[in-house]
Parts: structure tokens; C-alpha cells; sequence
């Protein structure tokens, strides 16, 4: 029997120091829609960790800090430089998909959400390769062009608040009731809190503890949505090498013990999407969707921009974008220092078997953390499945991305993209904001949607939300998504098929 094949595919990118389970929440919701159940719209759904996060925790690289700086604390770490890994991912995952479609006729649409860093990582990569999706819906991408006369504020005050922010705990348990008491945490939607404590904690078998692993713990998406991401070089001779040479503004590798070359973001998430054409060699492309969220929403808009039409739409969370500014220097500056203090490993001492303690030690410290009341509870869930794993050497819980790698983020550039980048895609992309969102310029977004309106599209901000709004308002933002969704072709009334 022949395998039917969706009219759609839906790619979700999650923020940095965060997890593909936080999307679960606004998931559920989509596929219990009117738009995909009355209509029959045959639609598949594809979320996933970025290197350092969740599932792909790495503490293979020790993070180097360095206190002593004349700006204020600084990190030094692979995950340094968003771009290169974030679009080498996100064109990993679109080569997945185009794989998976090999010679279906019609191939399914490709549409991106992505949140911050996410989607920053969709943009370039439809920037880059223009068509690799048929629609971008981003929320909050963080953008913005490297200002050095402005200096490294931004950098300093987001660092030096994420090496203050904790990253153990003794027990899964203690871990979750931290985040579920955070002041930070306070607006985020419960469900959408718990989704995101499924993945961002991990066991240390070593210790027995809960922390996040190697890729800093961005529990806070207040964090996150700061993270600095990538800026394009615009330079006519390095054009072309610009992915390839994986350094941006001021040439600095991302490790000074670092052997290996990072793979450019860009050229990251690009491969995924060569994966996927090679995949539906003999047959019609079918449409490519990306949706991601803060940096993995600048990756996916990365990607489009450096290869335009690798997507068919684009829907986007506050990506990471913009100017390196002083004001963006302060925000570093407080990330780092509240990143770099949190707790990262939760165990229970005195018990043999302290897998399952110690993991509720940590979900118990998030569930009662205030920095996550306004999270939804079961987009909290979803993030502790994802960000919370357990370490064996140390016999703890942890969480996937460590605070340190996190603050590493942080210290560096973010997305920003030529004037002819910014009209390379090919898709729609549309961006969505919070209204209380400190991280999300909607002036510089506007201009874009009236340069380009064939490309962009900003929408008003989500009520009472922050850049973390995905987390705190599920179902809002999948309102937002499915509003998106129903202006594209698969999505059309008659266009469904089996």
C-alpha cells in the first residue's frame, strides 16, 4: 500500500538553553484544531534539540571563564558562535525531512516556527538558501548589526547574571520545584514549564545530582531571548566564505583549544535541507516549513536568508536579532550574571538507587522556582523532559545545557543580515512578539514587513507575555501559528489530499 503523504510538514525550533519538548503544548493544540480537523490537512510534526541542548548535551569541551576581563565576566566555548551550529543543524533536520519525502508527489510544504534562537537559525537559512521553506512563523528572532564603538555592556551584564544562576539540585524533584517557584518562571504557562523540564534536566550518575547538562541551562528564556546570535558580514570577498570561515566581525575562533573549524551555522541547517532534496531525487520538492522560537527562530531565518527558497514558510518567536548596541551589552551583562548562579545538578545523598529522587528533586525545584510561575505547567513539563537528564559519572541530575555554555552564548555576536539578505527569502516569513518582551525591537521588524512586504509580516504582540511567550501563553501562540498556517496553500480549502 502506497504511503500517504501530508500536505504539510511543520519543523519547530526551540530558543536557547531550551528544549524540543517545549513545543509539545502548542503541538497538541495544532493537531486538535478545526484547521487540520475539519479540513483534513495531512500534517506532520518535526521538533528538535539543537547540539548542546537537551537530547545532544555535550560537555565534551570544558568552558574557559574568564572573570578578569575589563568588561565584566566572559565565556569561551564551541557554542560561542550561534550561527555556523545552529544553521548546520537546521539544515540537518530539513535534509531529514526532504529524506523522509523521497519521491512523494506532492512534497509536502516545509513551514518554520521557531522561537529566539530558533528562529534567527530559520531566517538565515532561508536568507541564505531562499526556497528552503515555504513559510516562516518566528517568534521574537533577536537581531541586530555589531556596534564596537558601543562595547560589550550587553555582553557583560547577560554573562555575569548567567554564571549567578544555579544548575544543581539534589534530586530531579528539587530541581522542578525550583523552577516551579522562580520569580522568572512566574508567567510561564504550567504545562509549558513541565514540557521544558522534561528535556532540559538531566541525572549526574556521578553524584547522583540534577543539573543542566554541557549547554548552559537557559531555564529562563528571559535569558534566551538576549542570547547574542550571529551578524553577516558584508564584505564582497567574503561573500562566499562567510559560513565556511565560521568568524564574524572580529575573526576569533570559537575556542582558542578548539582544533576543529566550527561548522557554520548557515551551512549547518542548509545541509539538512540538501539531505532532504537528495532524498526527493526523481520527484516534486514538496513545501518545507520552519517554525522555531528565539535562537532557533534566527537559525531557520538564517538559513532561508543565506540559501533562499530552502523553506516555504518561515513562522518565527522572537528571533534573535539586531545591533549589538548598549543596550543590548547591559541585557549581557545581567544574562550572564543570573546564568552563571543558577543551579544546575540536584541528588539526594545517602541512596543507592537515585535516579528517580533525583530527577524529582529537580522537576520539584522548577515546579516551585518562581522564575517559572508564569510559565505554563505544561510547557514546564514538556521542557523537564528535554532538560533535565541524568548523569551517570555523577550520579546526578542535571541539566542538558550548562549555565557556563549558556553564558557562552551569551558573549557573543548575534544575527544580522545585508540589505540583500534581508529580500534573498523566497517564503513568507512572519514574526510574533510578547507585549512585554524586553528583547524583541518591534520598530526594526516593522521597517522590515514595509521594505518587504512580499516577504515579511509582523503581527501585534501577544497580551501580557514576554519573549518567553511560547511558555507562557501555549495557547495563544498556537492560535498565532494556526492563523499563519491557514494563509498557505496546504492549508487552503480543496488543497488537502491524501
Amino acid at each position: 500500500m502506497a504511503t500517504i503523504s501530508p500536505a504539510a510538514t511543520l519543523l519547530f525550533a526551540h530558543g536557547g538553553g531550551f528544549c524540543k519538548q517545549i513545543w509539545e503544548p502548542i503541538i497538541r493544540r495544532i493537531q486538535a484544531s478545526p484547521l487540520l480537523q475539519t479540513r483534513g490537512v495531512g500534517t506532520d510534526f518535526v521538533s528538535f534539540d539543537f547540539p548542546y541542548h537537551g537530547s545532544k548535551r555535550d560537555e565534551s569541551v570544558a568552558p574557559q571563564l574568564d572573570l578578569d576581563g575589563p568588561g565584566g565576566p566572559r565565556v569561551r566555548h564551541p557554542a560561542q558562535d550561534l550561527v555556523p551550529w545552529t544553521t548546520e543543524e537546521m539544515r540537518r533536520q530539513v535534509r531529514a525531512i526532504r529524506e523522509k519525502h523521497r519521491g512523494d508527489e506532492p512534497k509536502p510544504a516545509l513551514i518554520g516556527i521557531g522561537h529566539s534562537m530558533g528562529a534567527g537559525a530559520m531566517w538565515n537559512t532561508e536568507v541564505q538558501d531562499p526556497g528552503t521553506f515555504d513559510a516562516l512563523i518566528l517568534f521574537e528572532p533577536v537581531y541586530g548589526a555589531p556596534s564596537r564603538e558601543a562595547g560589550d555592556k550587553i555582553s557583560d551584564f547577560l554573562v555575569s547574571l548567567t554564571l549567578q544562576r544555579e544548575s544543581s539540585w539534589p534530586s530531579r524533584a528539587a530541581a522542578e520545584e525550583h523552577f516551579a517557584n522562580f520569580k522568572n518562571f512566574a508567567g510561564w504557562d504550567r504545562e509549558a514549564l513541565a514540557a521544558y523540564l522534561q528535556g532540559a534536566l538531566v541525572e549526574d550518575e556521578a553524584t547522583g545530582a540534577t543539573k543542566p547538562g554541557e549547554a548552559a541551562a537557559k531555564v529562563l528564556d528571559d535569558l534566551a531571548m538576549m542570547a547574542p546570535f550571529l551578524a553577516f558580514d558584508d564584505r564582497m570577498t567574503r561573500q562566499n566564505d562567510l559560513f565556511r570561515a565560521a568568524t564574524f566581525w572580529d575573526d576569533r575562533t570559537f575556542h582558542p583549544d578548539c582544533k576543529v573549524r566550527p561548522i557554520p551555522v548557515a551551512e549547518a541547517a542548509y545541509q539538512q535541507v540538501q539531505r532532504l532534496n537528495a532524498a526527493a531525487e526523481g520527484g516534486p520538492r514538496r513545501p518545507l516549513i520552519g517554525i522555531g522560537h528565539s535562537m532557533g527562530a534566527a537559525a531557520l531565518w538564517a538559513t532561508e536568508a543565506r540559501h533562499p527558497g530552502t523553506f516555504d514558510g518561515l513562522i518565527l518567536f522572537e528571533p534573535i536579532y539586531g545591533e549589538t548596541d548598549a543596550a543590548y551589552n547591559k541585557s549581557v551583562d545581567f544574562l550572564v550574571s543570573i546564568t552563571l548562579a543558577r543551579d544546575n545538578k540536584w541528588y539526594v545523598a545517602g541512596l543507592v538507587l537515585v535516579l528517580q529522587s533525583t530527577v524529582e528533586a529537580a522537576v520539584s525545584h522548577f515546579e516551585n522556582w518562581n522564575n517559572f510561575a508564569s510559565w505554563d505547567r505544561e510547557s514546564l513539563a514538556s521542557w523537564i523532559k528535554g532538560g533535565v537528564v541524568y548523569d551517570k559519572t555523577q550520579q546526578a541530575a542535571v541539566l542538558a545545557c550548562h549555565p557556563q555554555v549558556e553564558a557562552a552564548v551569551y558573549s557573543g555576536p548575534r544575527l544580522c543580515l545585508t540589505e540583500s539578505e534581508l529580500a534573498a527569502p523566497q517564503c513568507p516569513v512572519t514574526f510574533h512578539s510578547g507585549s512585554r518582551t524586553r528583547l524583541f525591537d518591534r520598530d526594526v521588524f516593522e521597517r522590515l514587513a514595509d521594505q518587504h512586504p512580499g516577504v515579511y509580516t509582523t503581527h501585534p504582540p501577544l497580551p501580557n507575555t514576554s519573549h518567553l511567550l511560547v511558555f507562557e501563553d501555549p495557547a495563544a501562540s498556537t492560535a498565532a501559528i494556526l492563523a499563519d498556517l491557514e494563509k498557505l496553500s496546504p492549508f487552503q480549502p480543496g488543497s488537502a489530499h491524501l
